[in-house]
């Protein structure tokens, strides 16, 4: 297994999918847990120990998890960095949304990934890598129908992030992609189980495109079909 992919938020949902696709793929699967679900003993944590070679505990909340756990991973080459891990679109309306909420999203869903990219960002470097931060379309300004107001708005700037980073990047001469990639509307936790889209048939989706782009499409926002969205 030449190739490493750590999954930021791997134990459920995605993560855990795409991490069991990627190990059939022949990679080297790093996954993150919440130090709180780890402790928990959650049934989800033996199911991504089954695919992993080295479990991380991560709480997008806290950056000194982060930074302690690139200093676990090491100085080894890091292939891609799958940022996963998000809190859902609840509540719909907009008048229901409080500074502490939409802060939280942001922190999660935008700081966290950030934080990743950076502590991750020699691993990166060091194998020309690649980050991929999975958002969504509610993070496109041209498609929004309204509703889930701070998830979007979240969304918006974890896109804005990728496409400064894929610029920085390539300015600092790092060859590092950076990706937003939308995953598709299935079944999970943060959707309530609610879906449009077929898990397995996205799941196979993503990982071609995953295996597939470069720095080529370095600063672009795809869904897992490979599709261009528009920010």
């Amino acid at each position: 297994m030449d190739r490493t992919v750590l999954l930021v938020g791997a134990n459920r949902g995605i993560g855990l999918n795409l991490a069991r696709a990627l190990a059939l793929r022949n990679w080297n699967v790093v996954a993150s847990v919440r130090p709180q679900t780890r402790a928990s003993n959650d049934p989800s944590i033996k199911e991504i120990e089954e695919v992993a070679s080295m479990i991380l505990e991560i709480d997008l909340a806290k950056e000194q998890t982060v930074a302690d756990a690139a200093r676990e991973f090491g100085d080894s080459p890091l292939d891609m960095l799958i940022n996963i891990a998000g809190l859902g679109p609840e509540p719909d309306n907009w008048y229901e949304h409080s500074a502490e909420l939409m802060t939280e999203k942001y922190v999660i869903n935008t700081v966290g990934p950030f934080l990743t990219a950076k502590y991750f960002h020699p691993n990166l470097k060091l194998a020309q890598g690649k980050l991929i931060n999975i958002s969504s379309n509610a993070g496109s300004i041209t498609m929004c129908k309204g509703e889930d107001l701070a998830y979007r708005m979240s969304k918006a700037a974890l896109n804005m992030m990728t496409v400064t980073l894929a610029k920085e990047y390539k300015m600092n001469g790092d060859n590092i992609a950076a990706i937003a990639l939308n995953p598709g509307y299935v079944a999970t936790r943060l959707t309530s189980f609610r879906s449009r889209d077929n898990m397995e048939e996205c799941i196979a989706g993503m990982v071609k495109v995953l295996e597939s782009v470069g720095m080529d499409e370095s600063g672009t926002f795809l869904d897992w079909r490979g599709e261009t969205l528009p920010w």
